[in-house]
């Protein structure tokens, strides 16, 4: 099994060698397996998801080697080799060993799970391909979250800037790979499948086939469950990939934890020192905007379209009652 070679593996060049491998592999669906003496013994069940899971766990920290450095461990220096020329002595450090393997393992995933794509037009649920409902599931989700989170560069400062350690956002350091510019698409991809995705087409179950309609409305259920409660932590993603543009197709569906979170975000901006005034946070939604922030224009936009539209409703409401009244008046004269 290709979890045995990389669990015997002892070099950096046989670890390179099993992640760079590790997709062409067969998983194992079963619980039976035959053994290095040939017995049939049971094994775990091991699938696609266990493997995107191990990948994702081994990519952790490509980016930052202060994420791969263990608590009291020492800063030491191992040697690689020689340069090809027969030159100099490559030596590393066990954190840049560490991610040189990590950065592995994220290439990898770029082919093989960040590849998913969507498609213009979707009439049903079925018309997704089948990477959004694998990245959405119960078990991965959880785990795409992680490695994708948002958090603040430094915990004594909380508030101050938030990053994606395990992603250059927009270009930040000016090193963004290309390998990050697939992991990007696909997290904007991901964003509109979290926001179009819904059971448009209920399929018929006869009379005899309760259990299979009780199936089918809860595996819905637990996937509307997913998408939403996962919203909060894409409009974090967006804001930080200054894409937060994406939500105008469904900005009046944006439900309260949304808003709150574009709110939070809007508020975590500073006014800098004016005239006499200190440096503070920003206080009102207006004074946001006014600093240039992408979610609080968002949320100013929210409130107009919401207002008008609730105008425009309550216009088109109250001419339909006016017609009707006309109608009954007409009717009533008509009756003299």
């Amino acid at each position: 099994m290709w979890l045995k070679l990389w669990s015997e593996a002892r070099t950096l060049k046989q670890l390179i060698s099993r992640l760079h491998c590790g997709f062409d592999a067969e998983v194992n669906m079963g619980e039976y397996a035959y053994d290095d003496d040939g017995r049939l013994v049971k094994v775990p069940v091991y699938n696609d998801i266990d493997r995107l899971i191990f990948y994702f766990e081994v990519a952790e920290g490509w980016r930052d080697t202060s994420l791969l450095r263990k608590p009291g461990e020492r800063d030491e220096r191992y040697s690689l080799g020689y340069e090809r020329d027969g030159g100099r002595r490559i030596d590393k450090y066990i954190t840049e060993i560490r991610q040189m393997v990590a950065t592995k393992a994220f290439d990898m995933l770029c082919p093989n799970f960040f590849n998913g794509t969507l498609p213009e037009r979707v009439d049903s649920d079925e018309d997704f391909p089948h990477v959004w409902y694998v990245a959405t599931s119960e078990r991965l989700l959880p785990r795409v979250m992680s490695f994708f989170r948002v958090q603040e560069r430094h915990a004594h400062n909380p508030g101050e800037d938030f990053i994606m350690p395990n992603l250059d956002q927009a270009g930040r350091y000016n090193t963004i790979s290309n390998s990050e510019k697939v992991a990007t698409e696909f997290l904007l991809n991901l964003a509109r499948f979290i926001w179009r995705w819904s059971p448009r087409n209920r399929p018929y179950f006869g009379r005899n086939e309760d259990d299979r309609r009780l199936v089918w409305e809860s595996s819905v259920k637990a996937e509307r469950a997913r998408l939403d409660s996962a919203k909060p932590w894409m409009i974090e993603v967006l804001a930080q990939l200054d894409r937060l543009d994406i939500l105008r197709e469904w900005l009046l569906e944006l439900d309260e934890t949304c808003l709150a979170k574009l709110k939070e975000i809007a508020f975590r901006n500073k006014l800098y020192r004016y005239e006499r005034e200190e440096e503070r946070k920003v206080e009102t939604l207006d004074e946001a905007c006014y600093l240039g922030s992408k979610s609080a224009w968002l949320l100013k936009e929210y409130k107009v379209k919401k207002r008008e539209g609730d105008r425009l409703s309550k216009i088109r409401e109250a001419r339909r009652q006016k017609a009707q009244a006309d109608r009954t008046i007409a009717e009533l004269s008509s009756k003299k």
